[in-house]
């Protein structure tokens, strides 16, 4: 039986959604899109406020449409260094303040460099690389450009990952430096290309080249990525691919993966491996085996390019793509399975800790019950500032319409009633099943008897 809470629509203004970056590296690139929703409302004018750590920043009207949407954007977003609660709200029309301010975080820090190593003669892929990075959305990271001759003495770890561009055979001392560099957790792209023409090495593993393979015959004239791991970060977008031509590309054995082995993450319609990834020690190398230079493919002046060498360049710098951003009820990851003995800490809303001294040590993930800002200190020593809000679908306060209520009052009926006489089957059913069980009763006494007299 339903019984009515409400007999009217509730009309309702809310803040439904609030798209901010996770990091700012530049203020003036950072955008903030602000969407306010009505639920049965009429056409009004909002004035939606943008704040960060409780000061106001920049305020704007906006006019919402009956039981409709707006869109608001704030086109600069000044945060400090380190991490920013933020927060946009709209001035209170309705009954149902509660929902008139939506909370997001983002975090401010400066470009870390990346170093790309390549041979004296190939200045063509620096151009497309550097030029690609350049185009990215986001200026994560400032790349510096070194022949072989230069990089034996740079101090590698400075640098958020290296690019090691077609070099063939490295000189010793820097491919020590790599090793070492890589081993204590830093992330390499090895690019292959002429180099590796007749075979070789590839630098930091132990994968052998087997040589430079062109498309040749007309069957095969310009091979196409014919598998990619979509699952993998650099190529989630990896149907962008369609259709880039690839001329030249270098045969790389990959090896068994769990005898150290390499794992194939894309691969041409010739069967080719184009894109690898090893872990070495701590870090780990991913191999990419055409040039960068468009004589070999046409990769470098297609649209998949540019997604490619940001979201690579992320996956090796450590800037993972996940939100910041999450409904109340959500669960957040605190720990990875090598990080089983650190401690991990959670401070709630109310500014209180918010894990035992034994969940520290010990919880996998917590779940964010409330609406605020969590800040989570995770097990490698990683901050996160985590903002919560309600779902938004709860904001709705339109009536169940009244056909969907009697189809949900139908289903309660788990029996049907067919007069006085309805119950007699159920009775006789009921005493068969009596009946039944005191033979079982009788027959497993019985067998104990027989048993305990043999």
């Amino acid at each position: 039986i339903v019984h009515a809470e409400a007999n009217r629509m509730v009309p309702n203004f809310t803040v439904d959604n609030v798209n901010a970056p996770r990091r700012v590296f530049d203020p003036k690139k950072s955008r903030v899109l602000v969407t306010i929703a009505g639920y049965g409302t009429e056409p009004a004018t909002r004035k939606v406020t943008l704040l960060l750590n409780g000061k106001a920043l920049e305020s704007k009207s906006v006019q919402v449409p009956a039981s409709g949407r707006a869109d608001v954007e704030f086109p600069t977003l000044d945060a400090s260094y380190g991490s920013n609660r933020g927060e946009v709200r709209i001035d209170s029309a309705d009954t149902f303040p509660d929902d008139d301010h939506f909370y997001f975080s983002v975090e401010r820090s400066d470009p870390r460099p990346a170093l790309f190593l390549r041979a004296a003669g190939d200045a063509r892929s620096l151009t497309y690389f550097k030029t690609a990075m350049d185009s990215a959305r986001e200026a994560a990271f400032t790349l510096e450009a070194a022949a072989l001759e230069q990089a034996g003495n740079l101090n590698l770890s400075r640098f958020a990952f290296v690019v090691v561009c077609d070099t063939g055979h490295l000189p010793k001392g820097l491919d020590q430096n790599l090793e070492s560099y890589v081993n204590s957790g830093g992330q390499v792209l090895v690019v292959l290309g002429r180099s590796f023409a007749s075979g070789g090495t590839v630098p930091v593993t132990q994968l052998k080249a087997g040589g430079a393979h062109y498309a040749a015959a007309e069957a095969i004239r310009f091979p196409t990525v014919a598998y990619a791991d979509g699952t993998y970060p650099p190529i989630r977008l990896g149907n962008l691919w369609d259709g880039v031509r690839f001329y030249q590309s270098i045969v790389v054995e990959p090896g068994v993966v769990k005898e150290g082995g390499a794992r194939v993450l894309a691969r041409l319609a010739d069967d080719t491996p184009l894109l690898l990834e090893q872990p070495v020690g701590e870090g780990r190398v991913m191999v990419f085996t055409s040039p960068l230079d468009n004589v070999g493919s046409d990769f470098p002046v297609s649209t998949a390019f540019v997604p490619f060498i940001e979201q690579t360049a992320h996956y090796l710098g450590g800037l993972d793509s996940g939100s910041s951003n999450f409904n109340a009820g959500a669960y957040v990851d605190l720990r990875t399975a090598k990080e089983k003995a650190a401690p991990v800490e959670v401070i709630g809303p109310d500014g209180k800790r918010a894990l035992s001294l034994s969940e520290s040590a010990q919880a996998q993930t917590f779940q964010l019950a409330s609406e605020g800002y969590y800040e989570i200190r995770h097990a490698n020593g990683r901050h996160e500032l985590a903002a919560v809000n309600p779902d938004r679908r709860e904001s709705d306060f339109a009536l169940v319409p009244p056909d969907v209520l009697k189809l949900w009052e139908n289903t309660g009926q788990t029996t049907l009633s067919r007069g006085a006489g309805s119950q007699e089957p159920t009775k006789s059913r009921n005493d068969l099943w009596w009946y039944v069980m005191i033979a079982a009763l009788a027959l497993a006494v019985a067998e104990s008897l027989i048993g305990n007299r043999h």
